[in-house]
């Protein structure tokens, strides 16, 4: 049980007013004046300062009495200072009830600087005296904050609004409350169209927007940012764009009040994701071509060389001759085939020099009556006075010709076909099949036709390797695709515009060399009047028994001692009783060792033969792949007799290094 509390110690209630003596309230007063942190001043009805407390003094910077009978105006600045007679006369005028007035204003502080701050007038009445209280708040720390705060507000601002990206908010219910300049230029939509606007409704393809509602409704009811998205955004010019989302709730006190959405355009990214699996697959499709090209190489040399062999055996009269002639004609047209394989997969031997595309497109000409029939009518616009681009001569007369032959397919009721070649300025990237082109001077050739066109799918299959729209029989598929791999090695590109019904358009961009460039002199062909026999010893190595036999035959039946050899193994063997061996004859891959490691071992013992290497792939390719050194010397298959005979014997007579 608690004691009870006399009545006069208990303290008043709060809606009791305190009565207070006259001492006891001036005391109180000069307590509250003296320990208060606010600037206080007190002010007579003629505008003269009776009193300032330790806190004003040390806003204003003054002692107490250096302001004491002054005027309240020697505190304020102008324009402020006009503004106390004003204040004067407000509580002049009134009847004598309290009168307080908060003003922002501008204060004056004895060295001369000035300050913002909050001037609160208060009338009233002591000692039977009119009074005004003046109580004073030094702003500068509150303004330098708000001022803070709104560089940084101005400053998110101008990062959404200048932001490379879709900076979208939308409300609890999913609609559209705020988005940045970017989205409105990616899409085209108005302020109009879009604020307020059902996002899914409105924006989003009517495939994607039970899904995306879907997610929007986990985000708000989960709080929690969400995995990016993709979504097809439609424009309002009916595009659809690829956006990927980032986006994450905007919460506030555990509400979720709505969900801030940052979205990446990604048509770019999309594109070049396609253009590198497209060559990711034209480099793995390269590689299988020039695998099958090597072992081709092969077929085709056994296949040349064995009709070759039999055709010399026979009289010219003989029938078998004639069939052996044919077998051979087509081997040849064989060879040919991988020469295209080869170029598409970028190990056919390439020269590097000034190629006119103007002389180019006129030597086609000429022969392009026997290529496209008299049903076509061929016509060439050459214009501009450099159209001289670096590359192989012979890739590049493939390239037109494969053009104008792809052309001539695509009329088969005849039709017209131009060929245009002139230069072009690049201000800034383009982009192609083939590559990216930077800014710069190029030379345009363009192959038209007024044939049955292409759709959009068959477009975008063009280029790739084996595809073709032509029945079985009549096409390999390598034609455009190699023209593809030559532009590319160029430092190219190659487009293609076309529409069923309406013809097609192929248009090859190459870098335009230096005018001045002209391409060097022929190479001096060595004559051949030499004999092409000889009496020396040859080891040949080679794995594939049909090349073995072929030049086996080839060089025994010149005179020279052939010892043959299907691997390294047995070439070792076969050398260690071969005294002298004047040359080596080796595949540069052989199925227990290369023909290098084959030939570095046969040093050793001996030490003046010389080498020679066979292989399918040419001398550039082998040096660039590390199997040569640049200075081996290797014969490209398929080769004739005749070529394997000249370049042995030159070997053979050559001085010694």
């Amino acid at each position: 049980m608690s004691e009870d509390v006399p009545d006069r110690d208990r303290p008043p209630p709060l809606d009791q007013q305190i009565e207070l003596d006259p001492d006891r309230a001036r005391s109180l007063a000069r307590s509250i004046f003296a320990g208060s942190v606010e600037g206080i001043l007190t002010i007579d009805s003629t505008g003269r300062i009776r009193a300032m407390n330790p806190a004003a003094s040390r806003i204003f910077g003054h002692a107490p009495q250096e302001v004491q009978g002054q005027g309240i105006d020697t505190l304020l600045p102008p324009p402020f200072r006009d503004m106390v007679p004003a204040w004067l006369h407000g509580a002049a005028a009134d009847t004598g009830r309290p009168v307080q007035v908060v003003r922002e204003v501008k204060g004056l502080r004895k060295d001369g600087s000035v300050f913002p701050m909050e001037l609160s007038l208060l009338d009233v009445l002591w000692d039977h005296q009119r009074l005004l209280v003046g109580i004073v708040r030094d702003t500068s720390e509150k303004q330098a904050m708000q001022e803070a705060l709104r560089r940084e507000r101005d400053f998110a601002e101008r990062l959404i609004e200048l932001a490379p990206a879709v900076v979208l908010v939308l409300d609890h219910d999913g609609r559209v409350i705020r988005f940045n300049r970017f989205f409105a230029e990616l899409t085209g939509w108005k302020v109009e169209d879009v604020l307020g606007a059902d996002w899914f409704d409105t924006f989003l393809p009517p495939e994607e927007r039970a899904w995306a509602r879907e997610g929007f409704a986990t985000l708000v009811r989960g709080g929690r940012a969400a995995a990016p998205v993709v979504h097809l955004v439609a424009t309002r010019d009916g595009r659809r764009l690829p956006v990927e989302w980032h986006s994450a709730p905007l919460v506030d006190r555990g509400r979720v009040l709505g969900v801030l959405a940052l979205g990446l355009d990604i048509t770019e990214r999309r594109r070049l994701e396609q253009q590198f699996l497209q060559a990711q697959k034209m480099e793995a499709v390269g590689r299988l071509a020039g695998g099958i090209a090597h072992d081709f190489n092969n077929l085709l040399m056994g296949i040349i060389g064995g009709c070759r062999l039999g055709a010399e055996q026979l009289d010219p009269a003989h029938p078998t001759r004639a069939l052996l002639d044919e077998m051979g004609a087509a081997a040849e047209r064989g060879v040919g085939l991988t020469r295209q394989l080869l170029a598409f997969s970028r190990r056919e031997t390439v020269r590097r020099e000034p190629v006119d595309v103007g002389e180019v497109v006129r030597r086609v000409h000429a022969i392009a009556r026997h290529v496209v029939g008299d049903e076509i009518a061929v016509a060439t616009h050459l214009t501009g006075d450099n159209s001289v681009v670096v590359g192989d001569p012979a890739q590049m007369e493939q390239v037109v010709m494969n053009l104008v032959v792809n052309a001539r397919d695509a009329m088969p009721n005849g039709g017209n076909l131009d060929i245009d070649v002139c230069e072009r300025t690049l201000t800034e990237p383009a982009h192609g099949r083939a590559g990216q082109l930077a800014p710069g001077r190029y030379v345009e050739l363009a192959v038209r036709d007024t044939g049955v066109g292409m759709d959009s799918a068959t477009q975008a299959r063009i280029f790739e390797p084996f595809f073709t729209t032509k029945g079985p029989g009549k096409g390999t598929g390598l034609g455009l695709s190699t023209v593809f791999g030559i532009v590319a090695r160029m430092g190219g590109s190659v487009s293609v515009e076309s529409a069923p019904g309406c013809g097609t358009t192929f248009t090859v961009i190459l870098p335009q060399a230096e005018i001045a460039a002209r391409r060097p002199a022929a190479a001096t062909v060595e004559s051949l009047s030499r004999p092409l026999r000889g009496h020396e010893t040859i080891l040949l190595v080679e794995d594939d028994q049909l090349v073995r036999t072929m030049v086996l035959h080839a060089l025994a039946s010149r005179g020279y001692r052939v010892l043959a050899a299907k691997d390294a193994t047995e070439a070792l063997d076969l050398a260690a009783t071969a005294h002298p061996l004047h040359l080596v004859l080796a595949d540069v891959s052989l199925p227990d060792l290369s023909g290098p490691d084959l030939t570095r071992r046969l040093s050793t013992t001996h030490p003046t033969t010389r080498v020679l290497y066979m292989s399918a792939h040419p001398h550039d390719y082998l040096v660039e792949a590390g199997k040569l050194r640049a200075d081996e010397p290797s014969l490209e298959k398929p080769f004739t007799d005749v070529d394997l005979a000249a370049r042995i014997r030159a070997m053979l007579d050559s001085p010694r290094a």
